[in-house]
């Protein structure tokens, strides 16, 4: 795809001319993205502020230590429960 067939619009919307393929790509990108950033917020708890705070990639870092966090919790949790 060349640089001249895609691009921003108005309000910030990416635009791409090309196959049904390339554009179908387009949506499934955004849609994983769209429910990364949706996870990352439950995982962290605020609408998503903590991601765009800090960006995304050390968001999905720092959801994964509150995972591993939570996950020993539970586990210590029923531990006592079973005890």
């Amino acid at each position: 795809m060349r640089k001249e067939n895609c691009g921003y619009g108005w309000e910030k919307k990416f635009w791409v001319e090309g196959s049904l393929e390339s554009i179908t790509a387009v949506i499934e990108a955004t849609t994983v993205a769209e429910h990364t950033r949706h996870l990352l917020a439950r995982i962290h708890g605020d609408g998503g502020h903590h991601t765009e705070a800090v960006g995304i990639m050390q968001s999905i870092e720092d959801a994964e230590k509150r995972v591993i966090e939570l996950r020993a919790e539970l586990d210590e949790k029923l531990t006592e429960q079973q005890a």
